[in-house]
């Protein structure tokens, strides 16, 4: 906008769900961000993923991105 570019309007909000809930959100079923990763491999086992399943599921997905 400051340089006279293109803009356009996006629309916000996740296309997965029509409705949000708190409660559900925090029900313990998604890992906190402060989880160890003991405890995330034990959470991603516990519903039948594997470690590399883990990885892929949690990967940043911008090209940017670099395995160490």
């Amino acid at each position: 906008m400051v340089l006279g570019g293109p803009s356009w309007d996006v629309k916000l909000g996740r296309r997965d769900s029509r409705t949000s809930n708190f409660s559900a959100a925090n029900s313990g079923q998604i890992p906190p961000p402060i989880s160890t990763l003991n405890n995330l491999i034990n959470r991603f086992q516990a519903k039948g993923l594997s470690t590399n399943d883990m990885v892929a599921l949690s990967s940043n997905i911008h090209d940017t991105s670099v395995c160490v």
